[in-house]
């Protein structure tokens, strides 16, 4: 199944007609008499008179590929299809012996391609995912941080920041720490009665690089009871300013090399990953830490019988 997301504004269907809705999934591709590929689309959102519709596929391509202004990202497609057994293990199989099996498969089916406007949160979700724990990323902040923030910090910059993407950008991921993502999650996970997962922020000098090398190589280990987040300034990466900071997660290492794979929150963006070396992934680190230190959240697999204690104390939920 084909799922296509585009800016409606962008297209004409049935006169001057825009579609209704922004997503829609294909039902066919037909080649007209003078060579143009048409697709025709049938409406996620549809209003009384256009359940479905058709135009040239260049058209729709366009729609898609638009960059939205205010949230820096453009939309695509989402394909969706059963994995055979055999073929997921063969894929686990051919990767590097420090690769773990992790994939944008498993991210929550709303937000492939219009992200989160935190990929912090992001992240999270899909580090939640990875484990076998499926949340989407605005349940992740609405209910952790709306809700259990005191009254004061629901009305400073981050709670309006989630509100307008454009300061978001600029407010929300410079400013969030992994410290408090890392209370967020716990908090979330307590009051969904989710006691399988344990999070936890990891703060090590940056003068301690083997130490940074002994966490690559657990979190890559295949066997690995948890997964490993960076907290990055996207300047020292993608050589992108006024994004402020982006997380990742730790996919692979290579001690040879000193190559480090992350599977990257802001997908739409930079793509699924990118590779650095170890030093380089430290002094991105430590860019976006205010105390100038490397930051990671440990998410791990635990006991299911035991609590989750909130760090905001009682539950309002």
């Amino acid at each position: 199944m084909t799922i296509v997301h585009f800016d409606s504004s962008l297209l004409k269907v049935v006169g001057a007609n825009h579609p209704f809705g922004s997503y829609g999934i294909v039902m066919g591709v037909e080649e007209r008499d003078d060579g143009i590929l048409h697709v025709r689309v049938n409406d996620a959102n549809p209003n009384s008179f256009l359940r479905n519709w058709q135009l040239p596929a260049s058209f729709l391509y366009d729609a898609m590929s638009h960059r939205m202004s205010r949230r820096h990202r453009t939309r695509g497609v989402i394909l969706l299809r059963r994995v055979p057994a055999a073929e997921r293990e063969q894929r686990a199989a051919a990767l590097p012996p420090r690769m773990r099996d992790f994939d944008l498969a498993v991210a929550p089916l709303l937000s492939p391609s219009l992200i989160s406007a935190s990929p912090h949160v992001q992240c999270l979700s899909l580090a939640f995912a990875q484990l076998d724990h499926y949340f989407s990323p605005e349940e992740i902040f609405y209910e952790a941080f709306l809700k259990t923030a005191t009254a004061q910090r629901r009305r400073g910059s981050q709670a309006v920041a989630w509100r307008s993407v454009d300061i978001s950008m600029t407010v929300l991921n410079t400013h969030i720490t992994t410290r408090f993502l890392s209370q967020m999650a716990t908090s979330f996970l307590a009051a969904r009665h989710v006691y399988g997962l344990q999070v936890k922020n990891e703060k090590l000098d940056r003068t301690s690089p083997d130490t940074v090398r002994g966490l690559l190589q657990e979190a890559t280990a295949r066997d690995a009871d948890h997964v490993l987040l960076v907290n990055y300034a996207v300047r020292e990466i993608h050589g992108e300013d006024g994004m402020g900071n982006s997380m990742a997660i730790v996919q692979g290492y290579d001690p040879r090399t000193s190559e480090v794979t992350l599977l990257e929150s802001e997908y739409c963006l930079f793509g699924a990953r990118w590779v650095t070396t170890v030093a380089s992934l430290i002094a991105a680190s430590c860019a976006a830490s205010a105390e100038g230190d490397v930051d990671f959240i440990v998410v791990r697999k635990g006991s299911d019988e035991a609590a989750v204690a909130s760090p905001f104390g009682a539950s309002p939920f």
